[in-house]
C-alpha cells in the first residue's frame, strides 16, 4: 500500500511540473512528408483565415500528393504550424489535423508579426524591465499594442519581472514594450506606460483600428500538388525488382529440387 501512495504521489508531482511547460510544446506534422523534409521547412506557429477559391480550401495528403483530406470553408480559422515551398515556388503549410494547403488561399490574422511589419519605422531597439513592484500586481500582455487581445499575469508566480527588447510609442503616447519570451508567452507586448490596465481602462471608447481590411476571395486556377513523379517511379522499380529477384530465386530453387534423387 505504501509503495502505491509513494508511486501516485511521483505521478502528481510529474503532472504539476510538466504543466507550466505546456505552451511552450512546438507542435510539428507527423507524416513522412515532413519526416523527409524537415530540413526544408520553415517554422511558422501563426494564424490564419481560410480563403480559397469556390468558398473552400483543399487540405492535401502532401504537398506531392493531390489525394484530399480534408476541405476548410472560408472563414475557417486555423493554426499553421511550419510551411514548405516546393520546386515551383508554391508555399504549402502544415493542417493540425493532418494534410498540407496552399498558403496563397490562406490569409493571416493580424498579430505582432504584422505589427512590427507595420510600423517597423516606430519600433526602436531599447531592452528595459517592469519595476519589481510588479511583482505584487496583476499585469496585462498584449497580442500586440492596442489589441482587442490581453491576458493578465502575475509575474510573482515566476519571481521574475517581464523584460521587453524594444519599444514602440503610440499616437497616444503610450510606450509598449515587446517580450520575444516570457514563461510560455511568445512575442507579445506590456504597456509600460500602464502595466496594470485592461483594454477596458486604457480603450473605454474601444480600441483604435490597426488590421487591415479582409481581402476578397482569391480567384484562379486551383493549386494542386503535383505529386513526386521521381519517386513513383523509383517505388515501381524497386518493386519490379523485388518480383524478378523472387521470380529467379523460385526458378533457381525448383532446379535444384529437381536434380535432387
Amino acid at each position: 500500500m505504501k509503495k502505491k501512495v509513494c508511486f501516485l504521489c511521483a505521478v502528481l508531482c510529474a503532472m504539476m511540473y510538466a504543466a507550466p511547460v505546456k505552451a511552450d510544446v512546438i507542435w510539428t506534422p507527423e507524416d513522412s512528408f515532413y519526416q523527409r523534409h524537415e530540413s526544408e521547412c520553415n517554422y511558422e506557429e501563426r494564424q490564419y483565415t481560410a480563403n480559397g477559391p469556390n468558398g473552400e480550401v483543399e487540405v492535401y495528403e502532401s504537398p506531392e500528393s493531390p489525394k484530399v483530406v480534408a476541405t476548410l470553408e472560408n472563414g475557417a480559422k486555423t493554426s499553421v504550424s511550419v510551411t514548405y515551398t516546393d520546386k515551383e515556388g508554391v508555399v504549402w503549410g502544415s493542417y493540425l489535423q493532418g494534410g498540407w494547403m496552399p498558403m496563397e488561399y490562406m490569409d493571416v490574422i493580424y498579430d505582432s508579426i504584422s505589427f512590427r511589419q507595420d510600423h517597423a519605422a516606430e519600433i526602436t531597439e531599447e531592452p528595459g524591465a517592469l519595476d519589481e513592484d510588479y511583482l505584487r500586481e496583476t499585469i496585462y500582455v498584449w497580442k500586440y499594442p492596442a489589441s482587442e487581445e490581453c491576458y493578465g499575469m502575475e509575474p510573482g508566480e515566476f519571481e521574475l519581472v517581464p523584460e521587453y527588447d524594444s519599444v514602440y510609442v503610440d499616437p497616444d503616447g503610450l510606450r509598449w514594450g515587446n517580450m520575444p519570451y516570457f514563461y510560455g508567452y511568445r512575442d507579445v507586448w506590456i504597456c509600460i506606460s500602464e502595466p496594470t490596465a485592461d483594454v477596458r481602462e486604457l480603450y473605454p471608447d474601444g480600441v483604435p483600428k490597426q488590421e487591415p481590411e479582409a481581402q476578397g476571395q482569391k480567384q484562379g486556377d486551383k493549386i494542386v500538388p503535383k505529386g513526386n513523379h521521381g519517386r513513383e517511379a523509383f517505388a515501381i522499380a524497386a518493386v519490379a525488382l523485388v518480383v524478378l529477384v523472387t521470380a529467379g530465386l523460385l526458378v533457381v530453387l525448383r532446379r535444384s529440387s529437381k536434380r535432387r534423387p
